[in-house]
């Protein structure tokens, strides 16, 4: 069970990061993000990106939309 208590002003934080092209297989980028609640970490992804992407702030756009 998770319990917040919203008057600690610790809040909710979601941190992302994307490797471009890293894999030298297939060139797909690499998606890595993870969800805080008060400092804690509760939630952590790190998988490859299901499309390709042309560049390296397209990367950085599929990330954010992964998290969000």
């Amino acid at each position: 069970m998770l319990v917040y208590k919203g008057d600690s002003k610790l809040g909710i934080y979601a941190c992302t990061n994307s490797d471009w092209a890293l894999n030298l297989e297939d060139h797909h980028s690499q998606t890595e993000y993870y969800l805080m609640i008060a400092e804690e970490v509760f939630s952590w992804t790190l998988r490859t990106q299901r499309i390709f992407t042309m560049s390296f702030t397209e990367a950085k756009y599929m990330v954010l939309s992964d998290c969000s």
